[in-house]
C-alpha cells in the first residue's frame, strides 16, 4: 500500500488534501504554521488499496495527453448517439472527482473524509443546458 501511495503522489501531489478557507485564515495568523502535502500516507489513509490502484491508473492514465485529447473529443459523441460509456464514466472519472449527485451523498462522503482529517470544498457544478 505504501509503494502505491508513493507513487500516487508522484502523480497528483496538488489534489493531496484540501484546504478550506478558514484553515488559511488559520494559518496565515500562525507564522509558525507548515502546510505540507507530503504526507501522502494520511491523505489517502481512506482509500482501500483496490481504490488507490483504480485512481492511480486513472492518473496514468490521464497523463498522456493524447489519450486525454481523444477522450473528450469522442466521449461527448459516443453519448450523444447512445453508447454505453456513462457507466464506465461513472466508475472512473466521476467517482474519482465527484463527492455525489445529492447534499445527502456529498454530506456522507465529507463525513468519511473528515474522519480521516482530510478536509473538503464543496463546489456545485452545473452542466450547460442549451435551449431555444
Amino acid at each position: 500500500m505504501n509503494t502505491i501511495i508513493a507513487h500516487m503522489s508522484d502523480v497528483i501531489v496538488d489534489c493531496l488534501s484540501t484546504i478550506t478557507f478558514a484553515s488559511i485564515i488559520k494559518l496565515a495568523m500562525d507564522p509558525n504554521a507548515v502546510i505540507s502535502f507530503d504526507n501522502t500516507q494520511n491523505a489517502f489513509a481512506y482509500k482501500t488499496d483496490k481504490e488507490l490502484k483504480k485512481a492511480r491508473f486513472l492518473f496514468k492514465s490521464m497523463g498522456y495527453q493524447w489519450l486525454v485529447k481523444l477522450g473528450t473529443r469522442i466521449t461527448p459523441w459516443a453519448i450523444r448517439i447512445g453508447l454505453p460509456v456513462k457507466g464506465l464514466i461513472r466508475k472512473t472519472i466521476f467517482k474519482q472527482f465527484v463527492g455525489g449527485e445529492t447534499l445527502e451523498e456529498t454530506a456522507s462522503v465529507a463525513k468519511k473524509l473528515g474522519e480521516y482529517s482530510v478536509q473538503v470544498i464543496l463546489d456545485y457544478g452545473v452542466e450547460g443546458v442549451h435551449s431555444e
